[in-house]
């Protein structure tokens, strides 16, 4: 018996003659995720080690861009502890720009990468410590230090529609990815016996171009970038006033974040807030 096929829906006709009205984008196409071959492997040491700038492959329409982040270590003995921001900051720098050198997501690092995730609503869950491949081993035991999680460039600003997401079509003028690797102190309050070896691999979420002619090609305001910068204000001493530097200056302003951190690096937690604080938008 020979397959059948269901026939694509046609394309709604438009009145008086007008242009058919297409279908919405994500009815068309179906979302991608394909291996880059991007793996670096540093061992931790008292210093941030540089991992190779990544030009990023074709993918039709980019959405994402997904970080794995694996360390091991092996033959502990000491009693391992994190630092607070740890292992979600296991990249010092963070920066995926355009061919033009403009940050698009950063130049931060991956503890911020991470609220963002979390707070800015991207997914339904997006705080990357409830990922299932999500995990932290502490303790004395042989293979405490060792951790494993998976960030996300959130390329796309709305997943439902793909809205954000950039045409990525050509080698001439790729996006690039840079990162950091942070330095051991900066990971571990008591580090393990032997410092860990930590693996870093991309992977890239895209759209597949559909052919089907009932759809619209591209997501809505398609070419629109979605931008996630960050600004740094001086420690704060009894009561301030204080304008945030001009970040995005002219863009619409999708979320705001405030976080808090102590002058060693990590977070000053909520009990050092500034509390009163009022903002001015």
């Amino acid at each position: 018996m020979a397959p059948t096929q269901t026939p694509a829906a046609p394309a709604a006709q438009g009145k008086n003659g007008q242009a058919p009205v297409l279908g919405p984008f994500r009815g068309g196409t179906q979302p991608t995720v394909r291996a880059t071959g991007f793996s670096q492997t540093v061992t931790l040491n008292t210093g941030t080690q540089d991992l190779p700038d990544y030009e990023v492959a074709p993918t039709n329409i980019l959405r994402c861009l997904y970080i794995e982040v694996s360390a091991v270590a092996s033959g502990n003995a000491a009693t391992v502890a994190f630092q607070p921001d740890a292992p979600l900051n296991i990249l010092s720098t963070i920066n995926f720009q355009d061919s033009g050198g403009t940050s698009i997501v950063g130049s931060f690092d991956s503890f911020t990468l991470a609220m963002a995730l979390k707070y800015f609503g991207y997914t339904g869950n997006g705080d990357p410590r409830n990922n299932a491949v999500y995990s932290v081993t502490t303790g004395s035991g042989a293979t405490a230090g060792s951790f494993n999680l998976v960030l996300r460039i959130p390329v796309e600003a709305v997943a439902r529609t793909g809205v954000g997401a950039l045409q990525n079509q050509t080698t001439q003028s790729p996006f690039v990815m840079s990162a950091t690797v942070n330095k051991l102190a900066n990971i571990y309050s008591t580090a393990p016996t032997a410092a860990p070896a930590v693996t870093v691999k991309y992977r890239l979420g895209g759209y597949w171009n559909g052919s089907n002619p009932a759809y619209n090609p591209t997501p809505k305001a398609f070419g629109s970038t979605q931008y996630i910068n960050r600004s740094s204000i001086p420690g704060l001493n009894g009561a301030q006033q204080f304008q945030l530097p001009n970040n995005g200056l002219g863009n619409p302003i999708r979320n705001l974040m405030f976080v808090n951190y102590a002058t060693g690096g990590n977070r000053a937690g909520s009990g050092t807030f500034p509390d009163p604080i009022q903002v001015t938008y």
